[in-house]
Formats: C-alpha cells, sequence, structure tokens
C-alpha cells in the first residue's frame, strides 16, 4: 500500500480516481463543447434571417405616396411566381401624422415578410384620393 496522504489507498484507487475524473472532464468539455456549438448555430441561424429580411427590406420617407408607386413599386419586385400576389397594409396616421403603409408579397394567404420576398415599409404624411378610398372599409388591400 502506498502512502501519498492521511487517506491510506492504493494505485489502483488513484487509477480508477483519474480515470473517473478524467471520464468526467471528457463528459464536461464534451458537454460544454456541444452547447457552444449549438448556440453558434442558432446564432448563424438567427443572424443568417436578420440579413435575409434586411437584404430584402427597404424603407422610404416621402411627403406623400400614390397607388400608382405602390404598383409600381410590385411591378418592380415581381416574385416571377403565379401563386403571389401584392399586399399593401396601412396603419392611419399615429401621433406625429405619420402615415405608414407596408407594400410586400403574399404567397396564397401568407405575407412574405420573413426575407423570403421584397418588402417596403412607407413614411408619408399624405396618400393619394385612390389609397384612401380603397383603404376606407379595409386596413389591407390586395393586388392580384
Amino acid at each position: 500500500m502506498k502512502k501519498t496522504s492521511n487517506f491510506p489507498h492504493t494505485a489502483e484507487d488513484e487509477n480508477q480516481i483519474i480515470t473517473f475524473l478524467k471520464g468526467l472532464a471528457s463528459d464536461a468539455i464534451g458537454k460544454v463543447q456541444t452547447h457552444v456549438v449549438d448556440k453558434a448555430k442558432d446564432l448563424f441561424k438567427n443572424n443568417f434571417q436578420l440579413l435575409k429580411i434586411y437584404w430584402n427590406y427597404e424603407e422610404k420617407s416621402t411627403p406623400s405616396y400614390t397607388f400608382q408607386e405602390v404598383v409600381s413599386w410590385l411591378k418592380t419586385n415581381l416574385l416571377l411566381n403565379k401563386d403571389h400576389y401584392g399586399g399593401v397594409y396601412y396603419f392611419p396616421p399615429n401621433e406625429k401624422n405619420i402615415i405608414i403603409l407596408h407594400v410586400f408579397f403574399l404567397d396564397g394567404n401568407r405575407p412574405l415578410i420573413d426575407g423570403t420576398a421584397p418588402h417596403l415599409l412607407i413614411n408619408t404624411l399624405e396618400i393619394d384620393e385612390d389609397l384612401k378610398n380603397m383603404f376606407k372599409a379595409n386596413p389591407l388591400l390586395i393586388i392580384k
């Protein structure tokens, strides 16, 4: 029996303890490594999603905006898919008297505002009579 401390133990005891601690350390390192890799994947996935959204996102501030400008933007950014429609959502003037219009595409009933298609946000003080009339009954306008 080898005695290197006040606790009596054998070389085999030491080897078992060392093997156990190495296994424990290896498990801990593996768990930390897995956690770090998972977090990095999530971060990349989230940042990639944000990049897609901002790549296809445009914001414009203008004194006035017309229905013709909506149609022109939709035609310019048209996706070549017959199931996609144009959409415009109207937010009435806020406390600063700013009207917000979201111009986007829809795939069936699903708005494509997740970065898969162009998306325009308009901040304006005035919209033309055509848009005013179209938004009287409903804040959402679908353009096929």
